[in-house]
């Protein structure tokens, strides 16, 4: 099993930061592992726990506006939505969730791949998940 918080499920972790403020929806998420090998992607600038795939990335021909309409990230009153994708490499089995969004379509259309990982930043820190990639966004 991998790294996470022994308390909660990483999908009840996800669905816990929706449901209120400027996100009352809350997605279905499954609990899932991220095996070593794969390669996970986040929004960059101040990336959050929040990740997607490169399949999501290039169907949606790598514009920012695409992405995050279809993760259903709202956009930044000043600026914008990220501007780059990092691509994680998991060296080291992590607990996960994963799920389509569709529950804030205020902020886009959804239907996206979207992946969640707790603790991320402490993943990094210890070269759990190591950025390997970056993929420039348009638009």
């Amino acid at each position: 099993m991998g790294k996470t918080n022994e308390l909660k499920s990483p999908s009840s972790i996800a669905r816990s930061w929706q449901g209120g403020g400027k996100y009352p929806g809350v997605d279905d998420y499954e609990d899932i592992v991220l095996k070593v090998g794969d390669v996970i992607y986040r929004g960059e600038p101040n990336g959050s726990e929040y990740f997607t795939t490169k399949e999501v990335i290039e169907n949606a021909d790598i514009s920012a506006t695409k992405i995050f309409e279809g993760l259903q990230v709202e956009k930044h009153p000043i600026y914008g939505y990220r501007k780059s994708m990092t691509g994680y490499k998991v060296n080291s089995e992590v607990d996960a969730a994963s799920g389509f969004t569709k529950a804030n379509p205020q902020f886009g259309e959804g239907g996206a791949l979207q992946v969640f990982v707790p603790n991320v930043n402490e993943l990094i820190e210890k070269g759990i998940l190591i950025p390997i990639d970056e993929i420039k966004l348009i638009d």
